[in-house]
């Protein structure tokens, strides 16, 4: 994804509050078309994969189901205390912001256009 502002949505097909924020952005996403931003989406290993399968469909950007220890890597070295969890990465790669829980799309557009 080098060359585009990453946001990264760790979640649960579990959690409420992550499939609310996935609702919340919508407006958001559609706005950064066309731009050079990726959305990719971490599920958690205790989401079932088959209901993982399902709900990813009706969500536009990159989806990985990760194991348990990667899962346990990205929560270290990202500084999650839990879903949801967005991580916004520059173009070159590099770790801008970090939010647990939605911070909203104001702030999440600011965090994004502020690194276009």
């Amino acid at each position: 994804f080098e060359g585009t502002v990453v946001v990264l949505d760790v979640w649960g097909t579990w959690c409420g509050p992550c499939k609310k924020a996935m609702e919340t952005i919508k407006p958001l996403k559609e706005e950064m078309k066309g731009k050079d931003v990726s959305f990719v989406y971490i599920a958690c290993p205790n989401s079932q994969k088959a209901q993982w399968v399902e709900m990813r469909q009706g969500i536009d950007g990159e989806h990985y189901y990760v194991t348990t220890a990667q899962w346990n890597y990205i929560l270290k070295t990202y500084g999650g205390g839990g879903v949801p969890l967005y991580v916004v990465f520059d173009k070159k790669s590099q770790k801008v912001a970090a939010y647990t829980g939605y911070p909203g799309n104001e702030k999440m557009k600011e965090t994004i256009v502020s690194n276009l």
